[in-house]
């Protein structure tokens, strides 16, 4: 008894325990409400400052252009939307304070999830802390840049044959490594780089990276040039340990191109981590095909030079001919174009020396007679060809340029030559008589320099960098020979003028050479040796360049260097420079990537002659003592970037370091860069010198460097409001680049400062509410170009005056009026862009660049004026994610109700469109009725889903689609179609791809609409010239693709994909149709959608194709002609249950390049070849190169084909049969299969007929005795 007594208590006890606490839970939601609501607020307010945190180190990482973790986004998007709710809990809070115990519902309900949303809350900021990584580097472009003296503009038969070859040499899998080889300048680069566009373009190989070998090879910089282009980064120093990764990097899994440009001798690929593997192909080039042949290139192709036909062609379109030239001119140009010899750089030399004197025939027929007389000797065969017509534009230029060409081969070969150090060069060699000042000597070498590019003796610096020059290789060849041969300025001796170590041969500084002569001396590690370099009877020397990693310490000699000039050190281990005290000539001082350099010493103060001092790089500068600057009072230029940025203010107390204010004792300075990271500094009042002319000054603790292609540029980085000194509103006023961060940029008035500024930059401001407050101005920003705008919390307008922005003067100033780049980015507040409507046609007249990102509030981009050409310049408009934007442009009926009515708004330039996740859009242009966009080449539309249609009434689709070869439109829900069809057979001439992704109520395409078009006579056939792919996706009631269409040509289409269109179906069960009763016409097919027997898209896709792949629906064979088919290489047939055979023998006899054959789950298939062959033959080979065979859950197959003569499969290795119970035979006659040694893993020997006639006996056995 007691133990049932004590049982039911227990039971009682934990009854107890169930009922009272979930009762404790629900009171303390009442009971502990304003607790709850603390806690949650608590907990906000640290989530705010992690995600505030968290947002500035994205924003950093995009301005350095780095692509951000998804994980990042994934956290900033999960806490954007607990603080969604957080906002409506806060607002319910609100509303019932003061209410008491009247909302006692509410209360319980708001408790109850303010702890979840707490609890939420703290768990996000524990995922905050698994994430370490913030961005990536951005991966490389994919896009090639051919220089124009490379490459001509025309496709010469000669060069495309070679090409063509390429390309097939690259799609044979066999052939890993190949070759291009030819003379200097004959356009291998251009070749390689074409072939790269091409690969890319079809998509042969997953990536395509470029590395220039170049005569002397840097294993590490071609290391670097590969993982570079493939988005990796080598931190490692050893070559063997960054070999190792990089190998890793290419074996993992994709297929990779490698073109190593420039090959001179044989390199051993593996010792720089390049791996002989499938799936990675290796193009190399070189002057000498015996380079390639050792390198065992399997296939080499040899470049000609251009026939007679294309020479004269090319060097008249340099010369930029016309036909109506006089005739001596069109002889002239024939006769010295065959002098030339067909080679592309001398064509375009030639050209460049000549083209401005085509008036002049005395000119044309002297270099006809050099050209003709020229006969140099002691010159390599590989540049005989060339030198000529080289050494003729050599001959033409001026002596200064002569001096400036030659001193340009000095410097490594592919490398980038920075104009400021052309100029250091010049002014230390007095290459320029009577020209004494640094600026008046940069004015000139940059004269030059353009006129030596002008005619192609120098290339534009990389990524049209204007602060570098390259040369060509061929070229700098030619400048060597002159600059050694002719000159003698560079000789093997120790009677050298000039030496550098990028010549070739090494000349030993250390063997007690005197050097008598030596004016300019290059130094590199491989002049180092144990016992170092010495300067003993160089007393003529004027310019020392060292770049030399190991050097410590330079030798005491250097004290004898008595008429050195110009000094430049870069990437040297030297720990001090006190002995530049010994310089006193010294008027050059570059110090550049010197990484052990602590100090800038006092011994620099006695250098009365400089006139130049660079720091720049060299992050370990700590100190530069009190006044060793304001001693250098012949200074014209001071750059002291990334080093030192610790200046001190003038407050009487001793200073550690140099003052501010020391900057006023440089009468002659006329350019300034320096970087002061205490922002108070610019509270200062400071006179800094009248003359200059060029500065960039970054005030503040940032990272951000932009501007250094402006003269004036200032960078102000200001935590909080301060009084701004004298010098930064003078600077600020004058400033051609402006870049304001902070809640201290309020400060500064763009007011006053707008007048001038040609870049804006302006982030992370809370107190701002417009960029310029209404100050009276009727003109603002007249030469502002870019304008970026982002993290401007408080921004509604950029200008709040109430009167109109621009009025067009006779003078032409206007606001806005030379405005080509907008970016707006993360601005909540930003509701227009204007206070009042703008004229429209001044404000964008040069418009080119729209970017919006992340302004929820913003409600449109600009009202449309009266003129048809709003935006004549505009070519890209981006616009992301602003959730109440409903169109982009509107017009007003009511605001311009005394105006006409705007029927057409033309965009004449406008290539590309892009619009993702705009909630709110429902037309792109409001109120008009045609829309012209002549140059649109890219329309890309992603998450829009109330947008019903592009445009709100009928484009002009002739003039809108004309260049049109991209359409990509994902997630619009709503959107019923792309657009109307023309009466035009050619409506879109260029399209080359349309993707369309998730759009459930599209029900067709493109349309013809025929009461629209009932005056125009019937469009029969609508065709796509150029298009090459087509995707449709997840469109759940597409019917057609062209409705009103009879038939659809596509002449180069090479890829279908079809996704879940259950309603895109043919009445016919054996034929796949795009459209009922709707003809279609393809040529070069590769890709066709799997579909499902009921219709719907089979959902399994293989990966990525490397091959011409065939994903086929339904027996599909007789709607295409037969030869379509001897391209494929790979089909694949899947879920087809309708089909009880899949080929005729004319078209399995077509596939005569198929290599795999897979056919899966047709539950009612029979036999795969359908009709028997001839009974005369008595052997047929069937598909002969099938390699791979897979029949799998075939349950009725009974036999692959019925032909009775002899089979024979002759290169099948592998094939798989599983689940094909009622297979008994895969022929009726004999059947050979040479190199098949397996069945489902299973050794075979002897005819396959008979071990599967086995296999079928076997498995009846098993099926009976069950």
């Amino acid at each position: 008894m007691a133990e049932i007594v004590s049982g039911v208590l227990g039971l009682a006890k934990e009854l107890g325990k169930c009922i009272v606490v979930p009762i404790k839970r629900q009171f303390s939601y009442l009971c502990c409400f304003n607790s709850n609501v603390q806690s949650l607020n608590d907990e906000a307010k640290k989530l705010g400052d992690e995600r505030a945190g968290l947002e500035m180190d994205v924003a950093a990482a995009k301005n350095n252009g780095r692509d951000i973790d998804p994980k990042v986004d994934s956290w900033l998007k999960a806490v954007n939307e607990i603080q969604q709710k957080m906002n409506a809990l806060e607002m319910e809070i609100t509303s019932i304070q003061g209410g008491g115990c009247l909302y006692v519902k509410s209360r319980y309900s708001i408790s109850k999830r303010a702890i979840k949303t707490t609890e939420a809350m703290k768990q996000k900021r524990e995922d905050r802390r698994d994430i370490s990584v913030i961005s990536h580097p951005h991966p490389p472009p994919t896009s090639m840049v051919l220089d124009i003296l490379e490459r001509p503009t025309n496709e010469f038969e000669s060069r495309k044959e070679i090409e063509e070859d390429i390309m097939a040499i690259l799609r044979d899998e066999k052939v890993k490594r190949m070759g291009i080889c030819g003379m200097g300048g004959i356009g291998k680069t251009t070749l390689a780089k074409k072939v790269m566009s091409r690969v890319r373009e079809e998509k042969l190989f997953d990536k395509s990276v470029m590395a220039v070998v170049s005569q002397h090879v840097d294993r590490e910089k071609i290391q670097g040039e590969i993982a570079e282009n493939l988005g990796l980064e080598l931190k490692e120093k050893s070559l063997s340990a960054r070999a190792k990764i990089l190998c890793s990097r290419l074996m993992n899994g994709e297929r990779i191109l490698i073109v190593l440009d420039d090959v001179w001798e044989c390199l051993e690929l593996k010792e720089l981590g390049i791996p002989e593997k499938d799936g990675c192909s290796i193009l190399l080039t070189s002057r000498d095909r015996g380079v390639l042949a050792r390198m065992d290139a399997k296939r080499i192709c040899k470049m000609e030079t251009l026939t007679e036909e294309e020479a004269l062609s090319f060097f008249k379109e340099k010369l930029g001919f016309c036909a109506n030239d006089q005739n001596w001119l069109s002889s002239l140009a024939q006769e010295i174009a065959m002098e030339c010899k067909g080679l592309p750089l001398a064509l375009a030399s030639v050209a460049g020396a000549l083209k401005d004197n085509k008036d002049d025939i005395y000119i044309w027929k002297d270099a006809l007679q050099q050209l003709n007389s020229s006969n140099p000797e002691d010159l390599s065969e590989v540049l005989k060809d060339v030198y000529t017509p080289l050494k003729l534009s050599y001959d033409y230029l001026s002596q200064n340029a002569r001096f400036i060409f030659l001193l340009c081969c000095l410097f490594p070969e592919d490398s980038r030559i920075p104009l400021e150090d052309l100029a250091a060069y010049a002014l230390g060699l007095r290459l320029f008589d009577g020209t004494w000042k640094l600026e008046k000597v940069k004015n000139r070498i940059y004269a030059l320099v353009n006129m030596l590019k002008s005619r192609f003796l120098l290339l534009e610096g990389k990524d049209g960098d204007d602060r570098y020059v390259r040369m060509h290789d061929v070229v700098r060849d030619v400048a060597i020979f002159i600059a050694s041969n002719e000159k003698q300025l560079i000789k093997r001796s120790d009677t050298s003028t000039w030496i550098s170590p990028f010549l070739g041969e090494r000349i030993e500084l250390a063997k007690g050479l005197t050097f008598p002569n030596l004016r300019l001396l290059m130094v590199d590690e491989s002049a180092l040796e144990e016992s170092g370099i010495r300067f003993e009877g160089m007393n003529e020397l004027n310019v020392l360049s060292i770049m030399a990693p190991p050097l410590r310490s330079l030798p005491d000699t250097t004290r004898c260097l008595k008429n050195l000039r110009t000094l430049i050190l870069q990437y040297c281990s030297l720990k001090t420079l006190c002995f530049v005290g010994e310089l006193e000539n010294l008027e050059i001082l570059i110090c550049r990537d010197c990484d052990n350099v602590e100090e800038l010493p006092s011994e620099t103060a006695r250098l009365k002659r400089l006139k130049l001092l660079e720091i720049s790089d060299c992050e370990a500068v700590k100190k530069i003592g009190p006044g060793v600057i304001s001693s250098l009072d012949k200074l014209e230029e001071l750059k002291i970037v990334k080093s030192f940025d610790k200046w001190e203010a003038d407050d009487e107390k001793e200073n550690e370091n140099v003052v501010l204010h020391e900057l006023e004792s440089l009468p002659n300075l006329t350019s300034l860069e320096i970087e002061v990271k205490d922002y108070n500094l610019a509270a200062q009042q400071i006179s800094l010198p009248r003359k200059i002319e060029k500065y960039h000054i970054v005030v503040g603790d940032t990272n951000m460097r932009e501007g250094y292609q402006f003269g004036k540029t200032m960078s102000l980085h200001l935590r909080e409001e301060i009084t701004l000194g004298n010098w930064i509103h003078e600077y600020v006023a004058n400033a051609e680049c402006l870049i304001l961060s902070g809640d201290g940029s309020n400060c500064v008035d763009l007011g006053v400062a707008q007048k001038n500024i040609r870049f804006l930059n302006f982030s992370y401001c809370k107190t701002t509410s417009s960029l310029v407050r209404g100050c009276g101005a009727t003109i603002v920003f007249p030469l502002l170009e870019t304008m970026q705008l982002w993290c401007l919390d408080n921004l509604e307008e950029i200008w709040d005056s109430d009167g109109p922005i621009s009025e067009v003067s006779s003078s032409s100033n206007y606001s806005f009026k030379n405005l080509k780049r907008l970016a707006l980015e993360i601005l909540p507040a930003l509701k227009r862009l204007w206070k009042t409507s703008p004229n429209i046609v001044s404000l964008y007249t040069n418009l080119s660049s729209i970017y919006v990102y992340n302004c929820p509030r913003l409600l449109n981009l600009s009202p449309l004026s009266t003129s048809k050409d709003c935006f004549p310049q505009l070519q890209s408009i981006h616009i992301l994610r602003c959730d109440m934007m409903e169109h982009v442009f509107s017009w007003d009926e009511e605001e311009n109700e005394d105006e006409s009515r705007l029927i057409t708004i033309t965009f004449p330039k406008l290539e590309r469109l892009e619009l993702w996740d705009l909630r709110n859009l429902r037309v792109i242009c409001q109120g008009i009725e045609s829309i012209e966009c002549p140059l649109l080449t890219r329309i890309e539309i992603k998450g829009c889903p109330q947008l019903k249609r592009l445009w709100k009434t009928t484009p002009n689709v002739v003039s809108l689609y004309t260049n049109l070869s991209s359409i990509y439109v994902y997630d619009c829900p709503r959107l019923l179609n792309l657009s109307p069809l023309s009466t035009s057979k050619d409506c879109f001439p260029q399209l080359q791809s349309i993707r369309i992704q998730y759009c459930g109520m599209m029900e067709h395409v493109f349309s013809w609409d025929e009461e629209e078009n009932e005056d125009e006579s019937r469009l029969i056939t609508i065709k796509f010239p150029k298009l090459e792919r087509l995707e449709l996706r997840d469109l759940r009631n597409l019917r057609v693709i062209c409705q009103g269409i009879e038939s659809i040509e596509c002449p180069l289409l090479t890829q279908i994909e079809i996704r879940c269109c259950p309603q895109l179906n043919g009445d016919d069960s054996h034929s796949l149709q795009l459209r009922r009763k709707e003809k279609v016409s393809f040529e070069n097919l590769r890709e066709l959608p799997p579909t499902s027997s009921s219709g719907d898209i089979n959902n399994k896709v293989e990966g990525k194709l490397k091959e011409q792949t065939l994903y086929c629906s339904l027996s599909i064979w007789n709607q295409f002609p037969i030869d379509n088919f001897t391209r494929l290489k790979k089909l694949r047939i899947e879920s087809f249950d309708k089909i009880s055979f899949l080929f005729s023998t004319s078209i399995a006899d077509n596939l005569i390049n198929l290599k795999e054959l897979t056919i899966k789950s047709c539950k009612n298939l029979v036999k795969v070849i359908d009709e028997e062959i001839d009974e005369s033959h008595e052997t047929s080979i069937l598909f002969p190169h099938l390699e791979k065979l897979s029949l799998v859950e075939l349950p009725n197959l009974k036999i692959f084909c019925e032909w009775r003569c002899a089979l024979e499969l002759p290169s099948l290795q592998n094939i798989r049969i599983y689940r094909c119970r009622e297979m008994e035979r895969f022929s009726l006659g004999s059947l050979s299969t040479p190199n098949l040694s397996k069945l489902d893993d299973i050794p075979i020997t002897g005819d396959l007929n008979d071990v599967l006639q086995q296999r079928f006996s076997i498995n009846k056995r098993r099926i009976n005795f069950k």
